[in-house]
């Protein structure tokens, strides 16, 4: 009985030790980001990937970590330079639960609006998440600045540079 004990043992921690093996360390992170350019100083989309991917595993890894914090925060402004919109939103709203009274989560709050507007040309959806972050946020910085794309939402160009025009005769 005790030689089976003992091979369960080792078993055991066999296991714990691959699993440790696989968690995300900063050194890996840092590897990444060293990588995340290409010569010509355009984001390599696969290590972007990638390195999107590590940070959220470390802030999943380490979610009372500051670092976590950072790296998350990372983790969204480069998902938003891929080409993957449904991933910046995932990442986005990751940020949002995990770290909700962050000093960042008024920033992330906005992209997400701007995601919507710009990227999926989701009206709906770019009005609703102005609104919540006018309502969240009415004192930040970019307060103002959702007012005013709640107000041209979904105006062309034409219709910008036109307003504009009359507003200056």
């Amino acid at each position: 009985m005790n030689r089976i004990t003992a091979i369960l043992a080792v078993a055991v921690m066999f296991v714990a030790a691959s699993c440790n093996s696989n968690k995300m360390t900063e050194e890996q992170i840092a590897t990444l980001e060293k990588t995340m350019f290409n010569p010509d100083w355009s984001l390599n989309q696969e290590v972007g990937t990638q390195l999107v991917a590590a940070y959220c595993q470390f802030a999943d890894e380490n979610p009372k970590s500051e670092k976590s914090q950072t790296f998350l925060f990372k983790a969204v402004d480069v998902a938003m330079n891929l080409p993957n919109v449904n991933r910046s939103l995932e990442v986005i709203d990751k940020f949002l639960d995990m770290y909700p009274d962050h000093e960042k989560a008024p920033h992330v709050l906005f992209s997400k609006a701007l995601i919507y507007e710009d990227r999926l040309g989701d009206l709906v959806n770019a009005r609703k998440y102005y609104e919540l972050f006018i309502e969240k946020y009415p004192d930040n910085v970019l307060a103002r600045d959702a007012q005013a794309s709640l107000k041209n939402l979904g105006k062309t160009p034409e219709e910008l540079i036109k307003e504009f025009e009359m507003m200056v005769q």
